[in-house]
């Protein structure tokens, strides 16, 4: 739901009083996908939704978060 928001994975693990590399290897043992590509995947579908589903331009769905 917060994928707009530039967090760290740092502020993330602080959350949870974990270090930022096991909860790396956590997320990844649990959705064999690191965290950041999971993060890509999702701006990713939401730019290809806004491409089939408005007439923006690709320049501004580039930039939007």
């Amino acid at each position: 739901m917060n994928y707009q928001y530039n967090l760290k994975m740092s502020e993330i693990a602080d959350k949870f009083g974990i270090h930022v590399n096991y909860m790396t290897r956590l997320f990844h043992q649990k959705f064999d996908i690191s965290p950041k590509q999971y993060l890509l995947s999702i701006k990713l579908k939401k730019a290809a939704g806004l491409l089939q589903s408005t007439n923006l331009p690709v320049s501004t769905i580039g930039i939007t978060k």
